[in-house]
């Protein structure tokens, strides 16, 4: 089983946080503030909380298509999740097919996944979304997200044996099934694994958490600086660097 003690490089994300004390304070009282709205203590929302997400499980079908062709036909444009992402520790079998990265489209992912890309469209305030796919034995150790002003949905798109594919938030288990999604709290400590011997795959998107108009402001003030910090900034060359070793530097 491919695992690791922890999930993120603890020197990269101290050098990160000093570097950036202003945006660092701001994001901790956001996170203060958030608790205090109505679902701010919410690890897990019920299904169907936000208007958009039985849209998204309508069009699962399309999305499972889609997905089939990009693990047939363009396999090597899967990227390991940390040769993306320089905060990540190895883990090596966590892979990613990228569609949208920090509120930017990944334009020839996208282009692969016309249904896919139409249908995150209904997405308000979409900041990430991919295919997560997890093959056989991966395992994330537990950890929590860097921040809580975005939120997570999860919906199954291949998911072999939903009984040994699943994880924990917060102390809740949750389990993955095919063509039904969930939304949580990533800042609160959560694991996943996939126990089966086949892949796994789901649709995982980041979005903006709606909260109050004087916090949202301040919320959205905190992700646009975090877009722009360095880990950003790597993350974005990284996957470019990595499309133009894949198709060609003419490809953008």
């Amino acid at each position: 089983m491919t695992a690791s003690n922890r999930l993120w490089r603890p020197w990269s994300v101290l050098k990160l946080a000093l570097s950036m004390p202003l945006l660092l304070g701001v994001a901790k009282l956001c996170e203060l503030l958030i608790k205090l709205t109505r679902h701010g203590r919410t690890p897990v929302f019920p299904r169907g909380h936000f208007p958009w997400e039985p849209r998204l499980e309508a069009g699962f079908a399309a999305m499972r298509r889609e997905l089939d062709s990009v693990l047939t036909a363009d396999a090597g444009a899967i990227p390991r999740f940390n040769e993306v992402h320089p905060l990540l520790t190895v883990v090596d079998a966590w892979r990613s097919f990228m569609l949208v990265g920090y509120g930017h489209r990944i334009a020839r992912n996208c282009a692969a996944c016309p249904e896919t890309a139409a249908l995150l469209s209904q997405v308000p305030d979409l900041t990430t979304a991919m295919f997560s796919i997890f093959p056989p034995g991966t395992r994330l150790p537990r950890h929590r997200g860097i921040y809580s002003g975005v939120l997570r949905y999860h919906l199954g798109l291949q998911v072999p044996h939903p009984d040994a594919c699943g994880m924990e938030v917060a102390g809740t288990p949750v389990r993955w099934l095919e063509g039904e999604g969930f939304v949580f709290d990533n800042a609160y400590p959560h694991e996943a694994w996939n126990e089966s011997e086949e892949v796994r795959v789901i649709l995982f998107l980041d979005f903006v958490r709606p909260l109050p108009r004087g916090l949202d402001r301040l919320n959205r003030w905190v992700i646009a600086r975090i877009s722009r910090t360095q880990f950003a900034r790597e993350s974005q060359a990284n996957l470019e660097a990595y499309y133009a070793t894949v198709d060609g530097p003419r490809v953008g």
